[in-house]
């Protein structure tokens, strides 16, 4: 097996709107930059191209485009590329076609900017020649490390979570090592106050292991409902830099104890469609009502001072409520719609795409019924369609189960799905 990688700066120019947060913000600065990570991995003359991106999430369309241009230059299918976003909320809006479906999602990820999106890829595309051309032999190493530090369940810090961080360590015959890196936990370090573009805490990690390694790439787990909310003790890039030392040490820990994996190594990938049936969804007056109570809630909170996680408790679930109003909008007529999926499988680790929010007692479910392998949820990998909640949270509503599209007890119908089909395709 051969290995080769590359390092793209996609930071966007100043002034450009920033996503990730109800309410667009006009970026003024650079705090770090923005990359795309680029691996290019061969195995018995099929060549596969995993990327990295420091945005908040691409779209099918995304997707589609730079399947084109990967195809045209280097003959590289669709199914062979493979596409994650970091999540990090002071990146770029404009990247994502928010029209039909997708206009609910208008407000957190803004307008199309088909120039800003079209030149990543070139940078892409771009990239991919470089990695292609650095391609050397390889063995892999893998380890798992407890790290709980940084994200914990921002529904209740209290609820037991999986925040394992995985790592894999391609090391090529020169010596030189590319580290994919594993963890669920949403790049929110940075609150919607940040006008300053930044990959947050993914972006400061990668860039210090850099120093060492010669490409840190992340995959963000199921993160869903996992973040920094109970743990970062304010909104600062100071704070991140503080953070991000903790998962550094970690992953520094998890490759110390890595393990060879046997060889010999093999490469394998599958494409599937699972359709997911949409919730109905309240009448624009009653959705109105409810997000005047919340309003009057967040007042009050306000004139008790009441802390800021108190206070947060509540916005999101104000913002909850606007997006299902968006939502409301953007879902005329439909009943369900297709989630495109893909997992690729490198010796015995499987890497599971899921282009959207999954839970994380859904990434739980995934990794237990997949034990002969071990198994990397990818979020934000290969599209975006939103939360994806178990079923036990519809009840409490909130933030993430007002966003969510999907009907009760499609998150678990995904997951079987998903086991399903790897176990048929892969295993």
């Amino acid at each position: 097996m051969k290995i080769g990688c590359a390092k793209v700066d996609i930071t966007p120019y100043p002034g450009i709107k920033l996503g990730g947060y109800e309410g667009l913000r006009t970026s003024d600065g650079v705090l770090d930059k923005l990359y795309a990570r680029i691996i290019a991995i061969n195995e018995d003359s099929e060549t596969h191209i995993l990327v990295s991106l420091d945005l908040v999430a691409v779209d099918y369309n995304f997707i589609s485009l730079l399947s084109k241009h990967l195809k045209s230059s280097f003959k590289i299918d669709r199914e062979r590329i493979f596409v994650n976003s970091t999540h990090t909320h002071s990146g770029p809006a404009g990247i994502m076609k928010t029209s039909g479906f997708f206009k609910s999602f208008t407000f957190v990820f803004g307008e199309y900017d088909r120039v800003y999106t079209e030149s990543i890829i070139k940078k892409i595309t771009q990239g991919v020649g470089i990695a292609i051309a650095d391609m050397d032999y390889c063995d892999i190493r893998y380890c798992q490390y407890p790290y709980s530090d940084l994200g914990k369940s921002r529904i209740d810090k209290a609820l037991p979570v999986d925040t394992t961080l995985s790592a894999i360590n391609f090391r090529k015959q020169n010596g030189e090592n590319i580290i994919i890196y594993n963890y669920p936990c949403h790049p929110t370090i940075l609150n919607s106050d940040n006008k300053k573009i930044s990959g947050d805490y993914p972006g400061v990690v990668s860039s210090i292991m850099e120093r060492v390694a010669k490409l840190a790439f992340f995959m963000n787990g199921a993160c869903g409902d996992i973040s920094t909310r109970f743990t970062r003790r304010e909104s600062t890039y100071e704070e991140v830099n503080h953070m991000s030392y903790g998962l550094i040490n970690s992953i520094k820990s998890c490759c110390a104890s890595s393990w060879k994996l046997a060889e010999p190594y093999a490469l394998k990938s599958t494409s599937f469609t699972v359709r997911l049936k949409l919730k109905e969804l309240p009448s624009k007056e009653a959705l109105k009502e409810e997000l005047l109570r919340e309003e009057e809630a967040i007042k009050k909170l306000q004139q008790k001072n009441s802390s800021l996680s108190e206070i947060r408790l509540i916005s999101a679930k104000k913002e909850g409520i606007v997006n299902l109003i968006h939502l409301k909008e953007g879902c005329k007529k439909l009943c369900s719609v297709p989630i495109k999926l893909s997992a690729l499988k490198i010796a015995d680790v499987v890497f599971v795409y899921i282009p959207g929010e999954l839970f994380n007692s859904l990434g739980s479910y995934i990794k237990k019924e997949l034990q002969g392998c071990r198994v990397i949820i990818c979020c934000y990998g290969g599209g975006y369609m939103g939360y994806i909640p178990d079923s036990s949270v519809y009840a409490a509503g909130g933030y993430e189960v007002s966003s969510t599209p999907f009907e009760k007890g499609q998150g678990e119908y995904l997951v079987k799905s998903i086991v399903e089909k790897i176990k048929e395709e892969l295993i």
